[in-house]
Formats: structure tokens, sequence, C-alpha cells
């Protein structure tokens, strides 16, 4: 368990020391000293391993500095300076069970940001009554004995949505392969593109798992090469393990259609391999990366852009955590737990750096609450290295094939 100040596992990633600055001991992220302000303190639990969280969090970083040298986050008539203490749960629900607790007990956190460990210790925020929004592809997430638990990111929203769009405009595609890192994310995602396929008509010929720290995939895209399936796809490897994933299907010999029904940006996999070896890819698209953005998401690449000295072409499902809090508490004018779960629950429309967004319930795992959330979702095709985009899914919509995807229990 670490304190944003305890970076070892972020400076071997590369990162620069920039990341941390100014937030020693946990304390404000980029924003300094408070003084004699009101303060907002805002729990954060991240997988320093995991390149996802590490672009989570200098998102947020930026994010919260603007915030305070703009004043502080105005809820009701009183402004607040962002205060985050944030912990790496090494992507292990023990080690974040211990970091919340310590948020909850010795730091005494007003709210929780929250990860893929969540099923470690739900019961204890839920215990103390904390609120916690998290990016999580755990469905124990969802379930309805959870009062205080919300998901900013459209792990099953999305897919559902993605794919429902390939199926009527990528006809072709009939039977389907992957693989997935062997972790949370990667087998929720596996179960994810088995459950679409049966929805929506396709047939899963094969899947595998990888370690998350595999850098050669030859062995696996032998083995899925030789299913013979007309699309390939992966998802939560991140964009180095998504590429290289890729370009060994392609050194295997596999003529197939790449297809994704998670995020790809082409500039970001320019940065690994060669663009053309994922020519003709259909893909969702994040509103940050789309020809023009929209302002929210323009706002966050300008502000990363001017921090770090060059847009990354990071990932942004983590940062939805923060955008829902920000929206939840202006909305309910109040810092009271109970009012502003019951305004996330009630339906919370915000705008995030992956389009704008809305909360809604799960009826298939027994929720009518609005605890899951839909992101207005952009479907693009890869021509000539470039994004084109080529389709929307708006609510309407999206509700559809969420509803074909994940039919209630009887």
């Amino acid at each position: 368990m670490k304190r944003w100040l305890a970076v070892g596992a972020v400076v071997a990633l590369g990162l620069a020391a920039g990341l941390v600055a100014g937030c020693g001991g946990g304390s404000s992220g980029g924003g300094g000293e408070s003084g004699g302000d009101n303060v907002l303190k805002v729990g954060v639990i991240a997988d320093f391993s995991f390149p996802l969280d590490v672009d989570y969090m200098k998102e947020l970083k930026v994010l919260v500095a603007d915030t305070n040298a703009n004043g502080g986050l105005k809820i009701g008539d009183t402004s607040y300076k962002i205060e985050t203490i944030v912990y790496d749960s090494k992507g292990s629900p023990e080690t974040g069970r211990s970091a919340v607790q310590r948020l909850i007990s010795q730091d005494k956190v007003d709210f929780i940001l929250g990860d893929a460990t969540a099923d470690g210790w739900l019961p204890v925020t839920e215990a103390a009554k904390k609120l916690v929004i998290l990016s999580s592809p755990s469905p124990t997430v969802l379930n309805p004995k959870y009062q205080f638990v919300f998901q900013s990111a459209p792990f099953t929203t999305q897919p559902a949505m993605g794919w429902g769009w390939i199926s009527e405009n990528v006809p072709e595609v009939k039977t389907v392969a992957g693989a997935f890192p062997d972790n949370i994310a990667g087998h929720a995602e596996e179960g994810n593109l088995r459950r679409l396929c049966g929805a929506f008509g396709q047939k899963v010929l094969g899947t595998e798992f990888y370690p998350i720290t595999t850098t050669d995939f030859s062995a696996i895209a032998t083995k899925l090469v030789s299913y013979g399936a007309d699309a390939c796809t992966t998802a939560s490897g991140g964009p180095v393990s998504d590429s290289l994933y890729y370009k060994s299907l392609r050194d295997a010999g596999y003529k197939g259609q790449f297809v994704s029904y998670t995020t790809i940006n082409p500039e970001q996999v320019a940065q690994v391999i060669p663009i053309d070896l994922v020519e003709g890819m259909t893909a969702v698209i994040a509103a940050i990366d789309l020809p023009t953005p929209t302002p929210t998401a323009q706002q966050l690449k300008d502000l990363y852009t001017k921090a770090y000295g060059k847009w990354t072409y990071p990932a942004v499902t983590g940062i939805g955590n923060w955008y829902m809090l920000v929206a939840a508490l202006q909305k309910a004018a109040t810092l009271d737990t109970q009012k502003v779960a019951d305004t996330i629950a009630a339906g919370l429309e915000f705008d995030g750096a992956m389009g704008n967004a809305v909360t809604v319930p799960r009826p298939d795992m027994g929720n009518t609450r609005c605890i899951d959330t839909m992101y207005y979702t952009y479907m693009g095709r890869i021509e000539n290295g470039k994004t084109k985009v080529v389709g929307e899914v708006d609510f309407t919509q999206g509700q559809q094939y969420v509803d074909r995807a994940f039919k209630p229990a009887p």
C-alpha cells in the first residue's frame, strides 16, 4: 500500500517525477496548501502497475490542480479545495482493503474513487456509509445490497452498444476468437465477448488468456489463427499489449478482420506497431479521440498537454470516476452522502472524456437504481491510419442493445 508520494511502481513505468510533485504525504493532488479554505478530501485507490490506472492518475492530477487553481469546486453556496489521498492497491483486493480502511479511519476522507480490487473492500465502505465511485469490471459492484457504490465506467454497457452496432453494420462477422489478460478485467471481458456473441448471434470459436506482462504473443496468435475465425478481438490489455497482440496475429498469417467493442486510438497503436497492420479495424472511439473532441474532452487534453509536454493518447476510462463525482456533488448541492447517492441513483447525466454519460439501472442484476453508466458511443474505422467516424449509438439505441445483451433474470 502506498500513498501517492511513494511512487516506486509508477517511476518503474517511466513516468516523470512530476506526476507526484506537490502530493507528499497524501496532500492535495496538485492544489498545494489549502490554508483556511474549506477542504474536500477524496480518497483514491488505484493499481500503479496497471497502465490504464497510471493514465488515470496523471489525468486526475491535472484536473484536481485545475479545479483548485480556479477557486475550488463549488457545491451549493460553498467552494472547496480538493485534497486527494491516493494509495496503490497493487491490484490486490487485500491491499486495497487495507488502504480503504486507512482512508476511512485515519485519513477521514469524504468520498472514495475506487478500482478493480473493490470486491475485497466494498463491505467496509458500505458499513461506513462511505460513497464510492469506481471503475471495475466486476459484477459485484452492481449488487443491489450496495447502496453507496456506483460504476462510472461502461465496462458492460459500452461493449453491448459497440457489439450491437458491429453486428448490424459488419454482418459478415459470424465467428470470433480472442485473447485477454489473465486478471479480473481480462476474465470479465472474455465473459463479455461470450455473452455478446450469444445475444447477437455470433459463435466464439476460442479464447486464450495471457499474463499481463506478456510481450511475445506469437504462441497465442498461432493458436487463434488455427480457429479460422472471421474476426479477432481483445480488451483490457492496454494499448501496448493490445497492439502487440494484433501485430502477432498478422505475423502469424491471420487474414480476417479486427473488431473491438472497446475504445481504440490509431495514434496510440502507431506508437507501438505499424498502423497498416490494423487497417480497416472497426472499434469504439472515445470522445477525446474524435477528430473534433467534445468540449470536456478537449479541456482534459489541453490540461494534460500543458502539464506533461505532449498528448500521449492515454486511456480515459478511469477518469470517469472524477467526472461523475463532480457532477453528483454539484447537482446534489451538498456533501451529504445519502443525498449524493440518491442523486446518482435517480439518473445522473454528466460529461466526461469518453463522452456524454448517464447512469442507468441494471434490472438483470436485480438492481432498479441507476448504478451503472452508459456513454453516448461513437463507432470508427481505421482508414489510411486515421479514425473515420462511421456511426453513433445514442442512449435510446444503446439501451436496446444493452437490454438484448443483459436480459433481466426471471
